[in-house]
């Protein structure tokens, strides 16, 4: 049987076993906000789950093991607040939340990687604020901020000029997108989480 490192789908005993070696604990951050009438709620957290996935994988080439904890799938989503299915969290809860759990965590965890591609301004100031005030307790912990400047040749245009809160909770032509974007921007997005936990670790990236 194939390696389960999924920590949701263990038993307590599975996971002592899977943590003896103080792997790296993956947090997938999405929201539950509405993404148009093609896309489920539950869009960016299914997204931080499969980079979550590809990306223990791709750590694991590189001599690192991972463990996927239980998804973060609510926060600040005030921008789709008016569509029904969207569940919007303070700031203040969020960063707060966030914040205990990289602490919790660390207790028995090499470093904590939040995958974030919710790119709500205040979501992403709550990561800020949470991954800030945990290493300020010593927490070992990062997010992949892919808002960040050096991340954008990776991206291109996928994520960073997309737009939110039209009509009907998106902007662009859905219908425009294919197989080979989709893969192109997921090798983009686990390269980032790739570079964030190997720098976090004080690996060379």
């Amino acid at each position: 049987m194939a390696e389960n490192i999924v920590m949701s789908e263990l038993t307590w005993t599975e996971v002592d076993e899977a943590i003896k070696d103080r792997p790296v604990a993956l947090v997938p951050v999405g929201s539950t906000e509405a993404h148009g009438p093609h896309l489920p709620v539950s869009t960016d957290t299914v997204i931080a789950q499969e980079i979550a996935r590809r990306g223990a994988a791709k750590l694991k080439e590189h001599g690192i093991s991972c463990l996927i904890l239980p998804p973060v799938s609510y926060t600040v989503a005030e921008l789709a607040a008016d569509f029904p299915g969207t569940l919007s969290l303070p700031p203040d809860t969020v960063a707060a939340f966030l914040r205990d759990l990289a602490l919790a965590t660390s207790k028995r965890f090499r470093a904590i990687a939040f995958i974030n591609v919710h790119l709500e301004p205040k979501h992403v100031e709550c990561l800020k604020k949470a991954v800030e005030e945990a290493k300020k307790a010593g927490a070992n912990v990062c997010f992949t901020d892919i808002t960040k400047k050096r991340w954008a040749e990776l991206l291109g245009k996928v994520f960073l000029d997309a737009e939110a809160g039209g009509e009907e909770a998106y902007f662009g032509d859905p219908t425009a997108a294919s197989i080979e974007d989709g893969e192109t921007a997921f090798e983009g997005l686990v390269e980032i989480l790739r570079v964030s936990v190997m720098e976090t670790l004080g690996s060379k990236a």
